[in-house]
């Protein structure tokens, strides 16, 4: 049975960890404690190495304090917030947070500056060219 993104399982009889309605426990936790013979204490957590929840085989679990394990995945999430875009004005790469990337795209019409720089040059050519095309007409 599914609870999120672990697996519930029919806890063993003499299965001395957390019971969820009095016979479920989580797959990882019962495989831990049926290697090790104990279930970890609150202040720490069962840690899957290759980050599948659904993968419980022994060799994919680790005991981290859960201030190690806070630290991983606070790490983990902070590089996956990372994500790279090109300069509209120089068309250099470079990396900026998700979010802040996505709210400058809305606010500059589709555009995204590495820096303040280069979106001063972009408005000052595009109103140059402004001018030009305007004294041309008249």
């Amino acid at each position: 049975m599914k609870n999120g993104p672990y697996t519930l399982i029919v806890a063993p009889e003499n299965f001395p960890g957390k019971k969820y309605r009095g016979k479920y426990a989580y797959e990882h936790i019962v495989v831990w404690w049926k290697h090790y013979g104990h279930v970890p204490k609150l202040e720490f957590q069962i840690h899957h190495k290759n980050h599948d929840h659904r993968d419980n085989r022994i060799f994919n679990l680790e005991l981290l304090t859960a201030k190690e394990h806070a630290s991983h995945h606070g790490k983990q999430r902070r590089q996956a917030a990372l994500v790279e875009a090109c300069c509209s004005f120089c068309k250099n790469t470079f990396k900026g947070k998700g979010a802040h990337i996505r709210s400058r795209l809305k606010l500059n019409r589709g555009r995204i500056y590495c820096g303040r720089s280069c979106q001063v040059k972009m408005q000052w050519k595009e109103n140059t060219i402004g001018i030009k095309k305007y004294s041309e007409i008249a």
